[in-house]
């Protein structure tokens, strides 16, 4: 099954930025994301923000999420994957990431792809980026993921805009609900069943379309591959983004990919794991943003309509 993407209304970010903590966290935990954004053809760049060194492996496992990345159908790899070697940022449960290393590390990113990807004459005087990463949990609590989490709030709280190459850029967050139920986590026939629903929804769809040869299908799409991407609707709430998709094989290849990680738990993960068929994202909201005028936030926050 192709991905069947529940997102909020356009206008859609300038480009999205997937931010992890190390390389495999992107396969692992994000394909879902990853290949609907990439099927909606959408620009998606994938920052690691430490190569995985605990092992010493770090240098393998950069190589490893460029194979990664390119077998998700992110191309050409090296112009959308970095992946960061740096001192204040090191894999390891026992490190410390400091919010504002992670803050500057994003920046740094973000003025990258703008200086390397659009030309000056092009620049327009506005950007948004949309960071998808980590929610508060770190889907497997792993400490650098949760301190992902902790930096990039801060980011979306005190200092989510910035005039870079002489471009406004402001940025939104979206997180990854860890789901902490084991039964919803490790239970793929919970994934499956709403899947194949869709899916055969999808058919009929496609199959009233054809014969009453009218567009009034509601916010449903359908194209010759079955493939459909619900749109929300109406009363859909803005701030909740839903990814699903049915594809067990380009998981387990991408992870594969990670050679050096494939161990026989993360193999059974690929199989078993909500995240290799579903990824339910949250949009952050500030604190001090969260108080809803007229279904939208407040001026100073960050607009849950944006995406």
């Amino acid at each position: 099954f192709l991905p069947i993407t529940r997102m909020p209304r356009d206008p859609r970010p300038d480009f999205y930025l997937l931010v992890v903590a190390h390389p495999d966290d992107e396969s692992m935990f994000f394909s879902p994301t990853i290949c609907s954004l990439l099927e909606q053809q959408q620009t998606i760049h994938i920052l690691s923000l430490s190569n995985g060194n605990f092992n010493g492996l770090g240098k393998t496992r950069e190589v490893e999420l460029m194979r990664a990345a390119g077998v998700l159908g992110i191309s050409p790899p090296n112009n959308y994957a970095t992946c960061l070697d740096v001192r204040h940022l090191q894999d390891g449960p026992k490190e410390t990431w400091e919010a504002g290393a992670i803050a500057d590390a994003v920046w740094a990113e973000i003025s990258r792809i703008l200086q390397k990807s659009v030309p000056v004459n092009d620049r327009e005087s506005c950007c948004n980026v949309a960071i998808i990463s980590f929610d508060e949990n770190g889907v497997s609590g792993h400490p650098n993921h949760i301190d992902v989490c902790k930096g990039l709030r801060q980011m979306a709280s005190e200092d989510r805009s910035r005039k870079i190459h002489d471009t406004n850029v402001s940025l939104c967050v979206w997180e990854l609900d860890s789901i902490t139920n084991s039964l919803t986590k490790y239970c793929p026939l919970l994934e499956w069943i709403p899947m194949l629903v869709d899916f055969l929804w999808g058919i009929f769809c496609s199959s009233l379309a054809f014969i009453v040869a009218s567009d009034q299908l509601g916010n449903q799409k359908v194209d010759g591959r079955l493939r459909f991407i619900e749109a929300s609707s109406e009363d859909y709430d803005c701030t909740t983004w839903d990814c699903r998709m049915f594809r067990p094989l380009s998981i387990w290849r991408a992870m594969a990919a990670h050679h050096s990680q494939f161990v026989w738990y993360r193999r059974l993960s690929v199989l078993f794991s909500r995240f290799s068929y579903r990824n339910t994202l949250k949009l952050y909201v500030p604190i001090h943003c969260r108080s809803i005028k007229s279904g939208g936030l407040k001026e100073g926050g960050v607009n849950s309509k944006r995406l």
